[in-house]
């Protein structure tokens, strides 16, 4: 694995693309509730469309819509679920 593909490196970029679509960086721990953070739906497919590419890996977002995630820890955790680590 590449250091860009490692866990904590998968995990930061994560949450990075996050940030960029509205949250403080600061705001965004494992705990944090998506609701709370305003990500909506459409983030996380803008999310999960960019760690695709970057990261060479396949997010099902069936999966993730039946996973209901409601956490920031929710999501990465289906990250590392498809290969994210």
């Amino acid at each position: 694995m590449t250091e860009a593909k490692t866990v904590d490196g998968i995990e930061e970029r994560v949450l990075e693309i996050l940030a960029e679509l509205g949250p403080e960086r600061d705001e965004l721990t494992h705990e944090a509730s998506l609701e709370e953070l305003e990500i909506d739906s459409l983030d996380l497919v803008e999310m999960a469309q960019v760690v695709e590419e970057e990261f060479e890996i396949e997010i099902d977002m069936a999966e993730m819509r039946e996973r209901e995630p409601r956490t920031i820890g929710d999501i990465l955790a289906i990250v590392r679920s498809h290969g994210g680590g």
